[in-house]
């Protein structure tokens, strides 16, 4: 889905106000699909490598997504997802994409079930905003992560001037 399109949805979605949304509709939500689908955690086990509990997490999501959509904060809304748009978008992915330039470019390849190749560890907030007060320690920190191999980076916003984090 392009940008432009989510925007629209956020602007005529549903309006629900987001404690409502983390803490009555996702969370019933999950509770059902949890049941129907039924998904047990293995803590002896992160990535299940049971087949069939990674379907049945899969169908899970996707119901979830077109169920009740992805919350908005900035227009405290639900943006409506179709099964469509969740199949297209798993088509779109790339097969590579490189992150980085030179000599620090990184080759970041799509990984199937069973794939043998170590999974590209990338840290950092991810675009997220932080305050001005931790943003060179928080980025240092990502830096200084032997497993990492590559760090999104975050912007500094002045509305979070103050916030620890």
């Amino acid at each position: 889905m392009k940008a432009i399109e989510f925007y629209d949805r956020a602007l005529t979605g549903r309006r629900v106000g987001e404690q409502e949304f983390d803490t009555k509709i996702l969370p019933e939500k999950l509770g059902e699909l949890i049941k129907k689908y039924e998904i047990v955690y293995n803590p002896e086990e992160v990535v299940p490598q049971d087949m069939g509990m990674a379907k049945r997490c899969f169908d899970a999501a996707v119901e979830l997504i077109t169920e009740i959509g992805v919350y908005c904060t900035d227009s405290q809304s639900v943006v409506p997802i179709t099964e469509e748009d969740v199949r297209r978008a798993i088509e779109e992915v790339p097969l590579n994409r490189v992150i980085g330039e030179g000599n620090e470019a990184v080759v970041c390849s799509r990984r199937d079930s069973g794939d043998e190749r170590r999974p590209i560890i990338i840290g950092g907030p991810c675009g997220n905003p932080m305050s001005e007060q931790i943003y060179i320690d928080a980025m240092a920190s990502y830096a200084y992560q032997p497993i990492r191999r590559a760090s999104y980076r975050s912007h500094t916003d002045p509305a979070w001037a103050g916030h620890k984090g």
